[in-house]
């Protein structure tokens, strides 16, 4: 079970992620934040009682991690 995910637009390109990261798809490209907002919460809301989201141009992975540490 992967403790992170991402979300990203169809096609987009992402640098390394660490082990353990899930990456989802939005599934309607063009729809804005809010739609991939949407399916990453989706995408973890069996398994996750609270989630952390951030914008890919303020947070990388490590702080992602940091942040969500506990």
């Amino acid at each position: 079970m992967a403790r992170s995910s991402s979300w990203v637009r169809p096609g987009q390109l992402l640098p390394a992620l660490p082990a353990g990261v899930a990456v989802v798809q939005d599934p309607v490209e063009g729809l804005g934040p809010m739609q991939g907002i949407a399916a990453g919460l989706a995408a973890v809301a069996d398994r996750a009682a609270t989630a952390f989201v951030c914008s890919t141009g303020s947070c990388t992975p490590r702080t992602c991690c940091a942040c969500c540490a506990g």
